[in-house]
């Protein structure tokens, strides 16, 4: 072998190593999100039935809120504000009666199910999005298109900003 046939078998080794540990890392990340958005759901779930026994809903629940998110926060440090718990308190508002996550992607068959059989496929970040969308059917398009697609955060918000659903479904009028 001349000096850059073995450069370039060198270059090669080096780039599968990087290739095999990216994709390590990007796997592992991706595990961790689809963790948490799990953890999420339930932690909602268990702030909504707490606040359901409290006798002064109202007050009550700012006072769990403000409680938990004080011992969280000693716990866990940053994340855990009020208001991020009462993100995940409507996430699981707003996802408990939803049924998306029973149509099989097959590349997902391993995730977990919470309790209705809704499985989550995306990072918290896409779900914080997605949650503010009252369009159930929307809300669906743009999570199932997130999901083909691999879109990143960047690209859901560019998506919705352009209207995306909308143009579609004003293109499928047209045939009527």
């Amino acid at each position: 072998m001349d000096k850059n046939e073995i450069q370039k078998t060198e270059n090669v080794f080096l780039q599968n190593v990087f290739e095999i540990l990216e994709s390590a890392r990007k796997n592992a990340k991706t595990a961790v999100n689809i963790a948490m958005v799990y953890a999420y759901y339930e932690v909602g779930r268990m702030i909504v039935e707490e606040e359901q026994h409290g006798e002064n809903r109202a007050a009550y629940g700012k006072k769990i809120l403000q409680e938990l998110s004080e011992y969280l926060t000693k716990n866990f440090g940053k994340g855990f504000s009020v208001g991020n718990l009462k993100n995940i308190r409507q996430f699981f508002k707003v996802y408990f009666a939803d049924r998306i996550g029973e149509t099989v992607f097959s590349q997902f068959e391993n995730l977990p199910t919470v309790s209705t059989g809704r499985k989550f496929y995306l990072s918290w970040s896409h779900y914080l999005k997605l949650m503010r969308i009252d369009n159930i059917d929307e809300r669906h398009f743009y999570e199932i298109e997130s999901i083909k697609n691999d879109w990143s955060l960047s690209e859901l918000k560019r998506q919705y900003n352009t209207s995306l659903y909308e143009r579609l479904a004003l293109s499928t009028d047209k045939d009527r």
